[in-house]
């Protein structure tokens, strides 16, 4: 009898292994490549929709996460994800800005008042078959569109001349352009480099929302941080691997799509809360907020309305539809209730 009972015991066991190892088999595993360091408020974020995703596919795929620039750098997330040494990437497009050039409309100055808005935006220009197109080589699962960006500078700026001469971290055509207008000389850099630039003073500032500026630990390398919502949110995205996204049924890529959707939202309303947060780490170090005069931001927004008329015509004359999404961008700033900070009646 106990020799039967322990058989039994013993069968079961070996059913349940089998049954664990063929789990196991066929689980699908994906590797996510991102370059934001650990204690960045996205990758927590990240982590978070990925768990979701893998909830979402009921165990059948695991996520294996590979941040603070494991597989690549800053400037490599997008062609890593392309060429498939990464199922997904967490990357910023301005690091590769000829090939997204309409994206890059969501960097442009006084482009949006939080990020909740930004993000409004981004599904509603992305929506365009011009930037599906942008994005061909790879599926665009959601947009990263963090609140305006201040400026944070080793120097006191209270009135547009105070940024003559400075250097300050500017990547792309769109910060170029601006910095440009203000006699700054623009730095191109990954931001994981910038704090070691500003500790050492090859660089004296830059833009980054309030809660990013804590990600990147600038409170440690800056004295003065200047609310100015001088930049729209940077352009960035989660990406996937077309073939990897082909390797999904397509009753779970609509649940991943359900997943983005859902996380979208959540990350751009924690940038916002993350934003007081972060003046708070800043306020408790001494270094208060600058607050920019309101008749200094008009002027400086005047200086730089020649950014956006760039960037409409340059696209224009290039067969690409900017005219367009400047209407779009209207039509969903006014539908929220926002002011289109920069106005230009010719394009509309």
């Amino acid at each position: 009898m106990t020799r039967s009972i322990t058989s039994i015991f013993a069968t079961a066991a070996a059913i349940g292994c089998l049954s664990t190892a063929a789990v196991a088999q066929d689980q699908m595993r994906m590797k996510v490549s991102s370059f934001i360091p650990e204690v960045h408020m996205l990758t927590q974020m990240t982590k978070n929709y990925l768990a979701d995703l893998e909830a979402a596919s009921d165990g059948t795929i695991s996520l294996d996460y590979f941040g603070s620039e494991a597989l690549g750098k800053a400037t490599e997330q997008f062609d890593l994800t392309v060429e498939g040494l990464a199922d997904m990437g967490v990357g910023c497009m301005v690091y590769t800005p000829s090939r997204f050039p309409l994206f890059g409309m969501l960097e442009l100055p006084f482009f949006t008042t939080s990020s909740v808005v930004g993000t409004r935006l981004a599904w509603e220009i992305g929506a365009h078959d011009a930037l599906k197109e942008e994005f061909s080589e790879v599926k665009f699962l959601l947009p990263v569109v963090p609140s305006p960006s201040q400026i944070f500078a080793n120097k006191r700026i209270e009135k547009v001349e105070d940024f003559e001469g400075m250097r300050m971290v500017g990547i792309g055509p769109v910060f170029n352009k601006a910095f440009e207008l203000m006699d700054v000389q623009s730095v191109s850099m990954g931001y994981p480099d910038t704090y070691l630039a500003l500790e050492r003073g090859t660089i004296e500032g830059g833009p980054l929302s309030w809660a990013a500026s804590t990600g990147w630990k600038w409170q440690e390398v800056v004295e003065h941080p200047i609310n100015i919502n001088l930049m729209g949110g940077f352009a960035c995205g989660i990406f996937m691997n077309k073939d990897s996204w082909a390797k999904l049924s397509p009753e779970m890529q609509a649940k991943w799509d359900e997943v983005a959707v859902k996380h979208s939202k959540i990350m751009a309303e924690t940038y916002d809360a993350n934003d007081a947060k972060a003046i708070e780490v800043w306020e408790g170090l001494g270094k208060t907020a600058i607050e920019f005069p309101e008749a200094e931001r008009e002027k400086l927004a005047e200086l730089l309305k020649p950014v956006w008329v760039d960037w409409i015509e340059t696209n224009e004359k290039a067969g690409r539809p900017a005219s367009e999404l400047y209407q779009i961008y209207v039509k969903t700033m006014e539908e929220l209730g926002e002011p289109v900070l920069i106005d230009l009646p010719e394009y509309k």
